[in-house]
């Protein structure tokens, strides 16, 4: 799954913070997908490089400016999936950059850190399943936005 999730190293539930806000005009946005406030004070499509204000915690298709929009303050602690490059122990305490940044498609490349747009704490552990087979290295790397980058 791509996108930004929020993660808890715990593996404990328990309620996630949620913020309200409205998405522009003709703009299709995914859940998981990372948000930055444009001009007119809508939450649009982050760029790589650009300021993390929120990541959607719903989806709205693209039509009218103005649509509600739910989602998670851009300080929480996230998992996203990489694409390019598997990730290593190497790539914890690093910053890297989005490989993929369309709706509903961002994905991670822990070999790129020009832009430096997400800082990796961990790499997701991955668990059996039920038939005691390790489930493939879904490439799953946990941390934070750039600290420069959101509004906390």
């Amino acid at each position: 799954m791509a996108g930004f999730f929020p993660y808890r190293i715990d593996g404990f539930g328990g309620s996630v913070p949620t913020i309200k806000g409205k998405a522009p005009a003709t703009t299709a946005i995914a859940a998981g997908d990372p948000l930055t406030i444009d001009s007119d004070g809508y939450y649009a499509l982050m760029v790589s490089g650009g300021q993390c204000d929120g990541v959607a915690a719903s989806a709205v298709a693209s039509g009218d400016a103005g649509q509600d929009l739910v989602i998670w303050p851009a300080n929480l602690t996230f998992k996203v999936a990489t694409e390019t490059n598997a990730p290593a122990q190497t790539d914890v305490g690093e910053f890297c950059d989005f490989e993929t940044a369309t709706t509903g498609a961002f994905t991670l490349d822990v070999s790129d850190s020009t832009n430096d747009d997400f800082f990796v704490e961990g790499i997701v552990e991955r668990l059996p399943d039920f038939k005691g087979q390790t489930l493939a290295a879904g490439d799953e790397v946990y941390g934070h936005f750039n600290d420069t980058c959101y509004n906390a």
